[in-house]
């Protein structure tokens, strides 16, 4: 199957060295390290600042 970033609405947002991949099936995409880690924009607003501001930046 064949994917297009019009077909899933794909936002791109980078913060610093992390790329973030949010689109209509409510996940944001985590590429950090080279791993894509899968979360899911539903959580509290809070909780997910909090697991945002305790990502290591550091390389």
């Amino acid at each position: 199957m064949k994917e297009t970033t019009s077909q899933f609405n794909k936002t791109l947002i980078i913060v610093t060295h992390d790329i973030y991949v949010a689109n209509q099936a409510d996940e944001i995409l985590l590429l950090k390290n080279k791993k894509l880690i899968k979360l899911n924009k539903k959580l509290e607003e809070q909780e997910f600042l909090r697991m945002l501001s305790k990502a290591d930046y550091n390389d």
